[in-house]
Order: structure tokens, then C-alpha cells, then sequence
């Protein structure tokens, strides 16, 4: 269900703002170009359209939570709810494999 944007950013029930993020900034942010940097992360993610639209379908199904995230990034955060120790180690992991990359 798609909630149309009216007035001044917001539809009725909804704050125009969302942790100081206005809807109509996430609707218009396509790039990086704001800040003149577009790393690979934010290339390859969702756009912002699809987010705002997810978004707001969550609200409009009254939902508590919602993960906007693809499979890789949903699944990390299951593993750190019901494995933290297991998600930290690999995440350390990571994090030495990247400093040992970077020193290279």
C-alpha cells in the first residue's frame, strides 16, 4: 500500500521527519553527489525510491519494525540477534582481514 507525500513532506498520521531524515531528502538523495564520494556500498544498495516505498508500506501496515536490507545484511542481523557470539567473532574476522588488506 503506497502512502502519498503531501504538504510539507509528511501524510497525515506520519512526522515529516524520520530519525532527521526528511522523506522528501530520502526521495531525492540518488547518489553521493551531495558529499562528493560514491563508495562501492552505496552504489550497489537500494535506491532510495524503493526504500521510502518500503517504508512506507510498513507504516501504512501499522508494523513496529521494519529491515530494509537485501539477504546478506538480513541475515547478519538474525545471526547477532540469536548467535552474537558467533557474529562478533566474524566480524572480527573481517575487520583483520580488511587492516591486513589496507597494510598491503
Amino acid at each position: 500500500m503506497a502512502l502519498p507525500l503531501t504538504g510539507s513532506g509528511g501524510s497525515p498520521g506520519l512526522h515529516p521527519d524520520v530519525n532527521s531524515v526528511s522523506f522528501e531528502r530520502l526521495l531525492n538523495w540518488r547518489d553521493g553527489s551531495q558529499y562528493g564520494v560514491m563508495d562501492k556500498t552505496t552504489s550497489q544498495g537500494q535506491g532510495a525510491a524503493e526504500v521510502a516505498q518500503e517504508v512506507l508500506s510498513a507504516v501504512g501496515k501499522r508494523k513496529k519494525e521494519v529491515l530494509v536490507a537485501g539477504l546478506t545484511p538480513s541475515l547478519a542481523v538474525y545471526l547477532r540477534m540469536f548467535f552474537p557470539r558467533l557474529f562478533f567473532t566474524l566480524m572480527a574476522a573481517r575487520a583483520r582481514k580488511e587492516r591486513k588488506a589496507k597494510e598491503s
